[in-house]
């Protein structure tokens, strides 16, 4: 933070406070601190959103484009079979992304929007608040100016706070902003937590709910649209009809047999007439 942005994000963190005084009794979450804190944290998880579904698209979209590759190499020349076999695949994953996108909001609404804030990972918690205050406090200029002393007084500072177990940073001026400095290091420190979580659970919620599920229902889907056990062989042939380009190249090469076995005939009798 620079000093001025300081200065007005704390404004705007004593407004915050100020609006939630005398509702301690009605809501869940505690001090009037607090629950300015978790509803920055709130705001700001709404706007992971946007980056959600963009990202759920993308790997349905990457998906698509891969399955039409893969079935285009393996039943390409079978026309009829590749425009089914696209069909029964690509209503299979819009069928999964729906079921993704309602864990996705799950994992949005009910996960990281609860009514409160919790984490397990306390210690981290704790080290970034303690870090993000301190940061604050120097951009306010509301911690021991050391600059003004001299060497041996900042030599006997240094030491008597050391032998506290304490050092310089840990000394800071009280003021009359401290609710909002608490408020922005709070929200800082969460939101650093969540943000992290949340992107590790991602991908193992786009994983096991689209690609896992994709490759584990994908051969009973293929043998279900295709009724690879009910069909008829008639009706099973149909799916294997080549492409014009293909019977062509067929046609062509049976031509070509014929007359290689056309003129061996011919020396053969050539050969035996001599």
């Amino acid at each position: 933070f620079k000093t001025t942005a300081a200065a007005g994000s704390q404004y705007l963190m004593l407004t915050r406070i100020t609006a939630a005084f005398g509702r301690d009794l009605g809501l869940p979450g505690g001090p009037a601190e607090y629950r300015a804190a978790r509803q920055i944290v709130k705001e700001a998880q709404k706007r992971w959103a946007a980056h959600v579904s963009s990202c759920v698209e993308e790997v349905a979209k990457n998906l698509v484009e891969h399955t039409r590759a893969v079935i285009e190499n393996v039943v390409g020349k079978h026309p009829g079979l590749q425009t089914k076999v696209v069909e029964l695949l690509h209503a299979l994953i819009r069928e999964l992304q729906t079921s993704l996108v309602k864990r996705k909001d799950d994992l949005l609404d009910r996960l990281e929007g609860a009514p409160d804030l919790f984490t397990q990972n306390d210690h981290y918690l704790t080290d970034s608040f303690d870090r993000a205050q301190k940061h604050i406090r120097r951009c306010l200029q509301r911690t021991v100016q050391t600059n003004n002393l001299t060497n041996e007084e900042r030599t006997n500072l240094n030491a008597l706070l050391a032998k506290g177990g304490q050092n310089v940073e840990d000394l800071y001026a009280p003021d009359p902003r401290d609710d909002a400095i608490w408020c922005m290091a709070a929200a800082d420190a969460y939101h650093k937590i969540a943000f992290k979580r949340f992107c590790d659970m991602l991908p193992r919620i786009v994983d096991d709910a689209l690609l896992r599920s994709f490759a584990s229902r994908s051969q009973d889907v293929l043998m279900a649209g295709l009724q690879a056990f009910e069909a008829s062989n008639q009706d099973l042939q149909k799916w294997f009809v080549e492409d014009d380009s293909s019977q062509q190249i067929r046609q062509d090469l049976e031509a070509k047999v014929k007359r290689q076995k056309t003129g061996s005939e011919m020396l053969n009798k050539a050969l035996n007439s001599a």
